[in-house]
């Protein structure tokens, strides 16, 4: 059962991150591995047009993966924003001459904040909850005075795009190496489930008297 092969389809919010995906999926001989580049709405619309080649588990980040749940069952694991990934782009930033606040959906400005309580980081940070709100928020910061924003992709685009500095809040590869971990883990636990079930339905179906399961709501799943 450890040799099975997962298929597994990869959204990189930008090309940085696509090569080091690439770079890391290598260490996994039983893994096929597509990848892509897509933010947001564009990842999505990836996923969507991919449905048909039956991957196992999709790997992507921060809002966009919380847009790709919405639109299957795939299973879908998030690379994360470690503490050392935050405290790695918080370090850079404090040797630039700029006021600065951080902007991200929540699984970067939650991540942020825990940190700042522990560390006593006294940075504003503020949390989007859809692609819309980035561009508000940023000319928010800006009319007062914010002239450098720690980000996500589409918040560093936006920010420059404003004329505001940016530095781009990345996953580094530890973050990445961990997703697949869990992916390949999360296929092979439901590999084990299903051939166990599989046995099960043989004993079932195999024996001499008439079988039926029915589940909590009194479904009938099986019959043998």
């Amino acid at each position: 059962m450890s040799d099975i092969k997962i298929n597994i389809l990869g959204i990189a919010p930008y090309e940085a991150m696509l090569n080091n995906m690439v770079r890391i999926a290598r260490n996994y001989p039983n893994v096929n591995f597509d990848v892509y580049i897509g933010d947001l709405e564009e990842g999505a619309d990836i996923v969507r047009n991919n449905l048909y080649r039956d991957y196992d588990v999709i790997i992507s980040r921060g809002g966009t993966c919380d847009m790709i749940r919405k639109i299957t069952s795939v299973p879908v694991v998030e690379i994360g924003l470690s503490s050392f990934d935050i405290l790695r782009t918080i370090k850079f930033s404090e040797s630039l001459p700029s006021n600065y606040a951080i902007v991200g959906f929540p699984n970067i400005t939650n991540n942020v904040r825990q940190l700042s309580e522990i560390l006593q980081f006294n940075i504003p940070v503020i949390t989007c909850h859809n692609a819309g709100e980035v561009e508000c928020v940023l000319k928010k910061l800006k009319s007062d005075g914010i002239t450098m924003v720690l980000s996500d992709n589409i918040g560093s685009r936006t920010a420059r795009r404003l004329g505001m500095n940016s530095v781009l809040m990345t996953s580094g590869n530890e973050s990445i190496n961990n997703a697949f971990v869990q992916a390949t883990t999360l296929i092979q636990s439901y590999s084990n489930i299903k051939y166990e079930n599989n046995i099960l339905k043989d004993v079932i179906c195999n024996e001499p008297t008439y079988t039926l399961v029915f589940n909590d709501k009194q479904d009938l799943i099986l019959s043998g």
